[in-house]
Parts: structure tokens; sequence; C-alpha cells
């Protein structure tokens, strides 16, 4: 039955005008049973084929997989993984579906480790990646009619951002006749800079792909090289970490000045454990704009405890599951390293498409009718909704995860530290920064001086453990240092970001 549906998916795929109609054509109601019937097939295909999984359910009291045919069985029998109970604890070969010579690349991430851990992928994740994002950039960029130029910033390497993003516009380039050009500088400023000021006239658009924090001072020196971004029809696609609306706000301003265009920016949720999971898109843009301006769905989403902070996107179900536990996103696919109801420790909400749409209803909101006046063509899929709310314990930095319990590690030694929280601190002009705040003991007095020793102090040792223990941090201390060499603000105790919470839990992340 699987392999029916992948085959079924490609021939759908293989023609973008094909696959987009069939898709906006589909009711949420078919995605939603696709993505569950999707979810037990990956479930009982990974218990027959995948050592390790076996293993994994053995342990967990599940000796026969075919008893468990239905979603409720399958939320409630069928044990989470972690990286913790699963990744680190079985060897690749036992964890892989496919064998090592049928793996068509692999990448690689630090997370929580000093170690890399491995991540492969087969060509087929690859290349329905690549045919999906072809389906979002014919629909919102027309690249089958508009010269577009595409510039991977994403950090090159290893990184899955970076070397899937390359891959993929490559391939896009490659089919279908469609007008894309690509370059890669990566994340080097000045290698940017020099595509942009050479080929920025050269096409009817272009299309830039990299970390919030980049863009954002990718605009600022533009601007010193004498781009004027509101004369050109510049595209900006970013994934790794948030980008919050204060910085997204200043972004659209500075480059597209007073014109409307939801198009301008497109996020990308994907992770290295699994891929490009959701896409964001004009649907998904202008929602978030109706939801931080109109405060009649602001009261529709809190009566049904729904959080408003995040950023929205849509998940394809033919391709990933995905469930809510305990506030975190529980992933179900399939791959050389098939995940079932894996914990991937983001934290969010999934937000049914008819929910959604009827929230907009009792607000008087037509969200179809909106899109069509909005925009001259677009094919509006009624996939699930993810709202990512980012890590619990963690902050993004040019798409690196530096963990609280890392800079804890540091604090914990010292004679001066009570706790310590980590956050982006937002600077003047829209900039950010990492930011780590420490909270001194009770009845510790300190002058001036000894503040400032303290900060430098602490920075430095923050900083060197950091590039020692997070491989991640450290590729992107070298290519964005601004944003990720730590700024250190010392509390007193209980002040500020340390004063008591009502519901006495601490939380190690400053938003």
């Amino acid at each position: 039955m699987a392999k029916i549906g992948e085959l079924m998916q490609k021939f759908i795929m293989s023609n973008p005008d094909r696959a987009l109609k069939f898709f906006a054509s589909r009711s949420a109601e078919w995605w939603e049973r696709r993505g569950e019937k999707k979810a037990l097939q990956t479930f009982h295909a990974t218990a027959e084929r995948v050592p390790a999984y076996k293993d994994f359910l053995k342990k967990h009291g599940i000796t026969d997989h075919t008893k468990i045919q239905t979603l409720e069985d399958f939320k409630k029998y069928v044990p989470l993984l972690t990286k913790e109970n699963y990744i680190l604890a079985y060897d690749l070969k036992e964890r892989l579906a496919v064998p090592y010579e049928d793996l068509f690349t692999i990448s690689t991430s630090s997370g929580t480790m000093d170690k890399p851990i491995y991540w492969p992928r087969t060509a087929f994740q690859d290349k329905m990646t690549s045919r999906y994002f072809e389906l979002i950039f014919r629909d919102v960029y027309q690249i089958h009619k508009l010269s577009t130029l595409a510039i991977v910033a994403f950090s090159l390497g290893n990184y899955i951002a970076g070397e899937l993003v390359n891959f993929v516009v490559k391939d896009i380039a490659l089919r279908n006749k469609n007008k894309v050009s690509v370059a890669t500088p990566g994340s080097d400023l000045e290698g940017v800079l020099q595509i942009l000021t050479g080929f920025l006239d050269k096409y009817d658009q272009t299309v830039i792909f990299c970390y919030p924090s980049l863009f954002r001072i990718l605009i600022e020196e533009g601007k010193k090289v004498g781009i004027n971004w509101k004369n050109y029809n510049v595209k900006w696609c970013y994934g790794g970490e948030p980008c919050p609306p204060k910085m997204k706000a200043k972004i659209k301003a500075e480059v597209l000045g007073e014109k409307e265009d939801y198009t301008f920016i497109l996020a990308v949720y994907g992770a290295a454990d699994a891929g490009g999971i959701g896409f964001g898109n004009p649907f998904t843009n202008l929602l978030e704009e109706i939801i931080q301006t109109n405060p009649k769905i602001q009261e529709g989403l809190r009566k049904r405890g729904i959080e408003l902070e995040g950023s929205l996107v849509q998940v394809n179900p033919l391709a990933y599951f995905i469930e809510e536990e305990d506030d975190y996103l529980i992933i179900t696919t399939g791959g050389a390293v098939p995940l079932v109801r894996y914990n991937i420790k983001d934290l969010g909400e999934i937000i049914l498409f008819e929910e959604m749409n009827t929230i907009l209803k009792e607000g008087g909101i037509n969200i179809q009718e909106l899109l069509r006046e909005k925009l001259h063509s677009y094919y509006l899929m009624k996939q699930p909704l993810v709202l990512i709310k980012g890590r619990e314990a963690a902050v993004s930095l040019d798409g690196a995860n530096v963990f609280h319990y890392q800079v804890k590690e540091i604090i914990e030694k010292s004679p001066h530290f009570n706790s310590v929280k980590i956050g982006k601190k937002e600077l003047e002009g829209g900039n950010v920064k990492f930011a780590v705040y420490l909270e001194l003991k009770k009845d510790i007095q300190l002058s001036s001086n000894e503040i400032e020793k303290l900060k430098k102090e602490y920075r430095d040792k923050i900083l060197n453990h950091l590039l020692e223990v997070n491989y991640d941090f450290r590729r992107s201390y070298q290519d964005n240092p601004t944003l990720c060499d730590p700024e250190i603000i010392i509390r007193k105790f209980g002040e500020k970001e340390f004063a008591p919470t009502k519901s006495g839990k601490f939380k190690p992340i400053v938003i």
C-alpha cells in the first residue's frame, strides 16, 4: 500500500499544474484523512522493516504491530520517540529503512550533542521536497513566467538548510521550463552582495534564501553599496529561526515601502531530523496579519485556547503527520530514517483548516474572497496549519540551537549567580543579538566596576564554552559574530526577567 501511495504521489507531482489544481480541489477532511492513513502506513512499514524500531516497540510491550489499525489506537499505544530514547540509543545502521548504498545524501546536526548526529535521506525524499517547493514557487512566484534569480544564502556544507535548498532550487531550474538561475554564495555577506550588485537588475525577481538575522544585515549593507531595495522585485524565503513580528514589519517597510505584497516573505519550517516540514504562503501571511490586527479573531482563537505568538505554516499530510502533545509537536514521516511519533522538541499548536475558517467566519472574514482580492492568482490548499513557537529551552541563532543547559553548566559553578536565562535582544534598527541574563544570588551587592568585570568574565566563559561544545554555534559564530557574541545582562535577585511568574514555573527563555 505504501508503494502504491508513493507511485500515486510521483504521478500527481510530475506535472505541477495538474498537482496544483488537484491539491487545491481537495477538502480539508480529505487532507486530514490522508494524513491519518499515511501515519498508520508509516508505522506498520517501519515496524516491519527497521530493526531498531522493532526492538523499541518490543521494549514498550508491542509485539504485534498489526493489532494497531485505528488512529485512536495509534495515539494511545504507540510510544513517543525522542532523540535520547531512539536516535542516540540505536546505531544508525539499525535505524535505516534502506541499505547504505541507497542513501542519497547525509546531513548533520549537533543539537544538544558535542558530536554530530547523522541524518541521511533518500532520493525520493529530496525529489518530493523539490516537487512541493516547485508547486509553491510556480503558484506564488510564477517562476515559469518571470525570470528568477535564486540566491542560496543559508550556510552551506553539511547543514540541511543550505544543502537541501541548494539541491531543490537547482532541481527546479532544470524542470518544466522554469525560468530560474541559481547562485550559491552561502552565508558569506560579501559574496551575497557581489551577486546582488551584479545581477539584481537582470531578472524580473530575485528570491533570497537566508536566516532572518542575515537578511536584516543584508538590507543595511546593501544600502551602503547603493542598493535601493524598493526599486527591485525582491522576495525572501527564510527558515532556521523565528522572525519576530516587529522584525518582519521593519524588513517589509525597508524592502517594500508602502507596497502590499503577500508573496514577499515565505517561511519554511524544517529540521535536520525531518527535512522540510511546513511552508508559509500568502494565505498564512494574510492570516498572521489578521491575527495581529483583528481583536475579534484574537478573541476567537483565545476562546479555543490557541496562543497568538508564533509563525504559521501549512503542512503537507501526504509527507508528514503532526500531532500535538503537552505543547510539543510530534512528527510521523517516512524516509531513510523513518520517524514514528517523534518528539522534535519544538513547541507549537495544530489548527485544522476548517477550525481556522470557522474562527474567521465568526469574525466576519471570508478568507477566500480576501485572497482573491489581494492576489491575482493563488491556489488555496486546505491543509492543516501549524503555529510554530520555537523550542522550550533553546535559542536559534543563524540556524544553530543554543540550549539553556549549555549556558547553565557555566553559571552553576559561579559563586555570584543564582540562575540564568537566554534569549535574543532587539537592538536599534531592528537587529537582534544573543543575550544571556544572569540573576545575582540573594543579598549580593556589587559595585558598577564589579558588575562590568563579571560581564566580561562570563561573556568570555560562555562564548568559549559554546564554541567548544556546540559545533553548529561555532559555524554560526564564524558567519555572524555580531549576532552570536553573547551580551551579558546582570539582574538583582528576583528583578525583571527573574520576577516570580503566576504559575511559579521557571521559564529558561526570555521572549
